[in-house]
């Protein structure tokens, strides 16, 4: 197979492959040229189908369209074991009906942080009906405030598009600046492609100044696909307007693509709030001989999981959050990550790092750490034991993270607690709760967690407490604490309510390190590691 990277130049090669495309965004010339810096995007030719490489944060990914996309799979493979390349296979739901006849040599995952979102034109132009309410009132509201028009965007106009962009990217600054320089440059390229991509959009003003944009590409015939919209943040309800003015020009299109949510949870319920028509799912197809090796290294290494848990983290986790050294068809390292953040930096915590005995002192998990740490502005971890501090620090790690013990015994006393059941309030509490500069993992770590810990605080709405814990042989195991008031009292409290004869574990201090940095960034001396997975 031969690859050659996506450009303006060659992409009339794949053309004719890109047309027979309904409803992803993925598979327009626009998005393809967009993304292609940020994913290294490449492609390669085979016969009656085109395969596209992308490489994500936890390696490449591969996808195929157009025609015996089946028999393709194989060279793909091939291709992959063949660099020593886990072979991962993107398809989408107009695909996976083809792929199920080969599920019994492959592991089908959902891919939900990358599936599009579609809703009807005639919907988002009229924001008619009930569940468009708080729609119609963030306009009203907005019509109320200020005197705004809208307009098309035109040769005479764009630039006005990019300074909105520049004051958007400067008042957020501490987003992934990788995401942030590739949205500027693809509202640029967009402009300066205007017609040649048939690019459409329009502008907000408010008393003459341009407030908001919007900007697309056609998908198909049917489908119409929002690159970019942005509004300045001061006049709210700027987005539901050009929003809704946008989707009135876009009558000669069913529907509208507004993509995908790229798993952050604020984006998610903003998408879900307009309604759509329907969620486009993504899948990614790996062999199940892949994920049974990589699985087996890691019960190999950490012995003391058994294959109940590590089913549980593979299933979670596996295809998003694992990279692996592949050599001779053989998974022989791997780096288990979580992906979190850290004062709103784009970080990973990793959970597990393994090479088998027979491949060890190869150099396998600096490589994969070292692959990690160009994707990530920072990766942290939990060294199990102290001897591996040192062996972190050659790697590049520093000590940040410190714990105190704590121990006590059950207390009666009138407590009462709310379980929590959802990640969105366990994120709101421990942001409460937690000091400025602490982990929060991502949404499904905090989902995992919620199924196998007890998480509980005194009040869901005004937390002064909050606690993790597992409780084994009438112990209660404290993974995490937090408290503005007597954090012991309430874990007396905890103790004696469910009955445990002590609790152990371990709280925020600065007496014992627990933990260890790798960073792009400049973050203080000792920093708060908070809720992780043990």
């Amino acid at each position: 197979m031969f690859f050659e990277r996506i450009t303006k130049e060659n992409i009339a090669k794949i053309g004719e492959f890109l047309s027979n495309n309904v409803y992803s965004c993925e598979y327009t010339p626009a998005n393809l040229l967009i993304w292609s810096k940020m994913f290294d995007t490449h492609f390669a030719l085979l016969e009656d189908t085109v395969c596209f490489r992308y490489d994500e944060s936890n390696g490449p990914v591969f996808s195929l369209l157009g025609g015996d996309v089946i028999s393709k799979i194989n060279i793909v493979t091939d291709y992959c074991l063949a660099n020593n390349i886990v072979p991962k296979i993107s398809v989408n739901e107009e695909q996976i009906d083809n792929f199920l006849q080969i599920s019994s040599s492959f592991e089908i995952f959902e891919s939900e942080k990358s599936a599009e979102y579609i809703y009807k034109t005639e919907a988002l132009s009229s924001l008619t009906g009930k569940k468009y309410h708080s729609k119609r009132n963030h306009i009203s509201a907005f019509t109320k405030q200020y005197s705004w028009a809208f307009e098309n965007i035109t040769e005479q106009n764009k630039n006005e598009v990019l300074e909105i962009s520049d004051y958007w990217i400067s008042d957020n600054d501490k987003t992934n600046e990788h995401s942030i320089n590739t949205d500027r440059e693809g509202i640029e390229m967009l402009l300066d492609n205007f017609a040649a991509f048939r690019v459409r959009g329009g502008i907000v003003r408010v008393d003459g100044k341009a407030v908001a944009f919007c900007l697309g590409t056609q998908v198909s015939d049917k489908v119409f696909d929002i690159n970019f919209e942005k509004a300045l943040p001061e006049y709210k309800g700027a987005y539901a307007v050009i929003n809704r003015e946008f989707a009135k020009t876009l009558t000669d299109f069913e529907f509208i693509n507004r993509e995908d949510d790229l798993g952050i949870a604020g984006l998610r319920k903003a998408k879900l709030s307009y309604r759509p028509q329907k969620i486009f799912k993504k899948y990614i197809l790996i062999p199940k001989f892949v994920k049974e090796q990589a699985k087996q290294l890691y019960l190999n290494t950490f012995t003391e999981e058994n294959e109940e848990s590590a089913n549980l983290l593979f299933d979670k986790f596996f295809v998003n959050n694992t990279l692996l050294k592949i050599v001779d068809g053989r998974v022989v390292s791997l780096l288990f990550l979580i992906d979190a953040s850290i004062d709103l930096t784009e970080s990973a915590y990793i959970y597990g790092a393994a090479t088998d005995e027979d491949y060890r002192n190869r150099g396998f998990i600096r490589e994969l750490i070292d692959f990690a740490a160009q994707k990530y502005d920072a990766l942290y971890l939990k060294p199990a034991n102290e001897n591996l501090f040192e062996f972190y620090k050659k790697l590049g790690f520093k000590t940040a993270f410190y714990k105190s013990k704590i121990t006590g015994l059950p207390k009666q006393n009138e407590l009462s607690v709310c379980q929590i059941d959802n990640s969105q309030e366990l994120y709101k509490i421990r942001d409460i709760l937690s000091p400025d500069i602490s982990v929060h993992l991502c949404d499904a770590a905090l989902e995992y967690i919620l199924e196998n810990y007890i998480v509980v605080t005194d009040d869901v709405e005004n937390p002064l407490n909050f606690a993790v814990f597992t409780v084994e042989e009438n112990k209660m195991i404290v993974n995490e604490v937090l408290s503005k008031t007597n954090p012991n009292a309430f874990l007396e409290g905890l103790c004696y309510k469910y009955k445990c004869i002590e609790y152990v574990g371990y709280t925020q201090g600065e007496n014992i390190p627990s933990g260890m940095i790798k960073t792009k960034v400049n973050f203080p001396e000792k920093m708060y590691m908070g809720l992780d997975i043990d």
